[in-house]
């Protein structure tokens, strides 16, 4: 039976949800974290935060490793904003080369580096996979108030949004797996859905309250499972 859990990742696993009236980020009532704890009675630490990347939320992991040692499991959510890019920066100069927040190989290295931390601390991590994006959506939203064509000269076209947030989610299933790590493959779950942009936000990126709910039942079942 679990009784507790512990997460850290970024803003999806904060709940962080787009205000469409207000265009502003606010926190979700409805999230998976919260109704997962109301549904199951689990005691629920979340240690997410919005803009979190794995080097960030590699320093909170180690304030509260002693959460996570207690923890029956600690959830750990990072990539979308590892693979984003500074979008101001490449608007001003699109054709020279830009790293995004955190390259590929130091990503993987982080990412396996803290759920080694979690587990000799005594935790039991689990990975989850990255929500798609709506590359569309997503580009219309960080293209405010830059060149849409400049941004567009670095990318070769909006479809490199999504391929570039997939590999990263690639990444995270492959370094936990290659650690024994169980995956919670979200990613999955809402491809599989008919139409998985109904649940994101207007921005493209954040999982909506009825994303969040399919979340929610994927992790039921994973619990059912280790009932």
């Amino acid at each position: 039976m679990i009784e507790s859990v512990c997460i850290f990742g970024d803003s999806v696993a904060r709940g962080v949800v787009l205000d469409e009236a207000k265009q502003r980020y606010v926190d979700s009532r409805s999230c998976f974290a919260r109704l997962v704890a109301e549904a199951r009675h689990i005691a629920v630490e979340n240690f997410s935060r919005f803009g979190c990347t794995v080097t960030k939320g590699s320093r909170v992991a180690q304030r509260h490793l002693e959460d996570a040692a207690r923890a029956d499991y600690t959830v750990v959510e990072f990539g979308g904003n590892d693979c984003d890019y500074r979008w101001q920066q490449v608007a001003a100069d699109p054709l020279s080369p830009h790293d995004c927040n955190t390259p590929p190989a130091r990503f993987c290295a982080e990412y396996g580096a803290l759920l080694q931390q979690v587990r000799r601390a005594g935790g039991r991590p689990v990975a989850f996979s990255l929500p798609p994006v709506d590359e569309q959506r997503y580009f219309d939203w960080i293209s405010r108030g830059l060149s849409k064509d400049a941004l567009l000269q670095f990318l070769g076209g909006v479809r490199r949004i999504y391929d570039w947030q997939a590999h990263y989610s690639d990444l995270a299933a492959e370094t936990a797996q290659a650690l024994n790590v169980p995956v919670v493959d979200l990613r999955g779950a809402f491809l599989s859905h008919n139409d998985y942009r109904s649940l994101l936000c207007g921005d493209g990126i954040h999982p909506n309250e009825a994303g969040h709910r399919l979340i929610t039942q994927v992790l039921e079942d994973r619990i059912a499972q280790l009932a």
